[in-house]
């Protein structure tokens, strides 16, 4: 009886563990803060060359669309993922409410933006972003 008991248990334990690490789930949560310009919560979540990626995108702000950006709250929907490896994977990424900055000597707007963020495990076997690319 104790079996049975437990064995429900043990499952749910097994799959609240999974979610926690989803690729998907890491995509979303480090675009959130990459896109809302919290760069120390986004390098947290990186390698070494997406973290250089943040720096040159902060260096193209002024002082206005810094503050706008930080106070945005963007809406993350995932739109497809794609397993490369038991190691690697791809999550395309739709933003919506970021700051947009897509034209030289213009200011930035609100709107929609769309992300590829690839990711790979680390030597713990979590996932961590290795490359973002705006499509």
């Amino acid at each position: 009886m104790k079996k049975l008991f437990l064995f429900p248990i043990v499952v749910l334990l097994l799959l609240s563990c999974q979610g926690s690490d989803a690729p998907e789930r890491r995509a979303e949560e480090f675009l959130s803060a990459f896109l809302s310009y919290h760069f120390a919560d986004a390098a947290e979540m990186c390698s070494s060359e997406v973290v250089e990626t943040m720096r040159w995108r902060a260096s193209q702000l002024n002082r206005e669309e810094a503050e706008a950006m930080v106070e945005s709250l963007p809406e993350i929907r995932i739109e497809d993922v794609q397993m490369l490896s038991d190691d690697s994977c791809v999550v395309t990424c739709v933003a919506s409410d970021v700051f947009v900055l897509d034209s030289i000597g213009q200011p930035g707007h609100l709107g929609d933006s769309r992300w590829r963020v690839t990711l790979g495990k680390d030597e713990k076997k979590h996932w961590r972003v290795s490359a973002l690319l705006g499509v």
